[in-house]
């Protein structure tokens, strides 16, 4: 969407405020959907091996889930706090440095920080339930 906004404004955006958005809303619309893209071409494959794995040994796969988790959910506290440093930080050259391409710059510092917030905090949700049912289980 914010891609499509970009490109929306470069068409027919006219004043000094809407040209200066063009870039800030092209890279967090680009940087926002490297991600998806990502895990669109991974995800498959991991899945699959995934299902062999557990297929072979079960025990053994439950064990390398429970480190795997462990290991990624260590990381939610850090990046949730830069995320939102981020937020602040766009904040701050939006009022500070002035100007429209200080104000789109910062814009799209808080746009890009929301949303890695949001997929951040989503993943993290994830995550707990999933290292909840590795648990069980392992107990099971």
């Amino acid at each position: 969407a914010l891609t499509a906004i970009g490109l929306y404004f470069w068409k027919f955006g006219h004043s000094g405020a809407t040209r200066a958005l063009i870039i800030p809303l092209l890279v967090v619309g680009l940087l926002s959907s490297v991600a998806p893209a990502i895990g669109l071409v991974r995800n498959p494959k991991r899945l699959a091996e995934a299902k062999e794995q557990h297929r072979r040994d079960p025990a053994a796969f439950v064990k390398a889930e429970k480190k795997r988790v462990d290991d990624f959910s260590r990381w939610y506290r850090p990046l949730l706090i830069s995320w939102s440093v981020i937020i602040v930080v766009g904040l701050a050259v939006f009022h500070l440095w002035g100007g429209n391409i200080g104000r789109a710059v910062g814009i799209g510092l808080v746009l890009l920080a929301a949303a890695g917030l949001m997929v951040a905090h989503t993943s993290e949700a994830n995550a707990k339930k999933y290292a909840a049912a590795i648990s069980e289980a392992e107990t099971s």
